[in-house]
């Protein structure tokens, strides 16, 4: 009997669900209340959908490991909630086995490792059930890959899912047009406002967050779009998704995470900078752990994820000056231990783009107790310094914007004094043949500057010890 119920409400909530994607492909349903209930059920049958078929896949793989493992002589293997691990001395080398993780593990079976990896969720946003949380995005190993390559070719024959896939498709373009207008019709306000509305009460929008990584291509595009249109709108003088990613910041935290995967992060990272640019979020976003983790991607072989990090972490920096300023003196050694890191990576644009953008920070005048910091430790002196010995003569430029304030603070410790007066003369004669093509005025006034204020580094020196 709880069978046949179980079955027959599932069938109602599909035919509910093909009903609406059926009037709205034909054009019946126009209502954004009525796309935007469509676009929830549909991610909520996609979500399903993807871990039944994951789950099957998973389970035939285990069932096959395990008749490898008995036609290769192996014994009996250990289950998770045993905890044990077979004697090696029951075994010959090549047959040890190790203990088999039936949800989220690996099996090691003649020296080589078989990883069963799920891709369910890792954290659950606030409000949001176990089965709407974030995949997992950080980066598998190379045999979780493998796994996770024959779930993904699993998924792309599914004939079910490429159905939702384009409903759910069809369904967010006719929301984008209701937000942002078409060529014929400028966006209604109060359309608007019951697409923004609708989308808080059914948390549409933790689903276009979190599941965004299962859409497809051009469902993806316009999931980013949408949110990045309804961040901005204010609605009762309240911006009420600013508000909601407040009260949900775990979906701030999944946004950085998919930093991690390079077909995601330029579709999380204009929704993060949208988020920069609201007061609350912007502290929540620097107050959370998750910000070294954005920073770790700037130091990232992509060229497009490092880049979009970059963005990112300007907009936070930049933004909100009195903000930022705030969390850069207050956090200062566990921040510039993390930025430090970068300005000594062995990426090329990772290391020129945190040289120009430290720059800016110690130039601002809202930052002048971070600045303060900075150049009175000898430690970030000697990294300028060996920046400064660049091959590369932007590099060079960058280090030497960043080199001045050191040499111009008229209030040096005596740390920075003695490394200065100790360096002094190798100092002012590399100065002098330093980037002799840059004929720009400023460049050249700076630079003369800073090599008298070296040369005046020993004339003060000789007048205190004469005293």
């Amino acid at each position: 009997k709880k069978k046949k119920k179980k079955k027959k409400r599932k069938k109602k909530k599909m035919s509910f669900i093909t009903k609406i994607a059926k009037d709205i492909f034909q054009g019946k349903e126009k209502s954004p209340k009525s796309l935007v209930k469509g676009a929830n059920a549909i991610i909520e049958q996609i979500v399903e959908q993807i871990e039944r078929t994951q789950k099957e896949q998973q389970e035939a793989q285990i069932q096959n490991i395990g008749e490898e493992i008995t036609n290769n002589g192996g014994g009996t293997i250990k289950g998770e909630e045993e905890n044990e691990f077979m004697s090696s001395d029951t075994l010959s080398n090549d047959q040890t086995i190790n203990t088999t993780q039936y949800n989220h593990g690996s099996i090691r079976m003649n020296g080589h490792e078989i990883t069963v990896e799920n891709e369910f969720r890792k954290s659950t946003p606030a409000g949001m059930t176990e089965a709407h949380s974030m995949p997992d995005l950080k980066k598998h190993n190379s045999t979780a890959n493998v796994t996770q390559t024959t779930i993904s070719n699993s998924l792309e024959g599914n004939k079910v899912l490429n159905k939702y896939f384009s409903e759910l498709s069809n369904i967010l373009s006719r929301i984008k047009a209701i937000l942002y207008g078409t060529q014929q019709s400028e966006p209604k306000a109060a359309e608007v406002e019951i697409v923004i509305k609708e989308s808080i009460k059914c948390r549409l929008i933790d689903k276009l967050v979190v599941e965004l990584p299962h859409f497809p291509f051009e469902a993806r595009k316009d999931a980013s779009q949408i949110i990045c249109n309804i961040l901005k709108v204010k609605l009762e003088e309240k911006y009420l998704v600013m508000m909601y990613f407040k009260e949900n910041e775990g979906l701030l935290a999944a946004m950085i995470d998919g930093y991690a995967r390079a077909n995601l992060a330029l579709l999380y990272g204009p929704i993060l900078r949208e988020c920069a640019g609201n007061s609350d979020l912007h502290t929540l976003l620097l107050s959370s752990e998750k910000l070294y983790d954005l920073m770790s991607y700037l130091d990232v072989d992509n060229f497009e994820v490092a880049s979009d990090a970059f963005k990112t972490l300007k907009a936070l920096l930049r933004g909100h000056k009195r903000i930022s300023s705030d969390f850069m003196n207050t956090q200062f050694n566990t921040f510039f231990k993390h930025y430090n890191k970068l300005l000594l990576s062995n990426n090329y644009v990772t290391k020129l783009q945190s040289l120009k953008l430290l720059s800016d920070i110690l130039q601002d005048r809202a930052n002048f107790k971070t600045m303060k910091k900075y150049i009175g430790k000898e430690s970030n002196l000697k990294i300028v310094m060996t920046l400064l010995l660049s091959k590369s003569k932007l590099i060079q430029y960058q280090t030497f914007q960043v080199f001045k304030v050191f040499v111009a603070n008229p209030k040096k410790s005596e740390e920075i004094k003695s490394i200065l007066h100790y360096n002094r003369e190798r100092l002012i004669a590399y100065l002098e043949s330093f980037l002799n093509d840059n004929k720009e005025e400023l460049f050249l006034k700076e630079k003369s500057h800073i090599i008298q204020s070296l040369k005046d580094l020993d004339d003060k020196k000789k007048t205190v010890n004469k005293k």
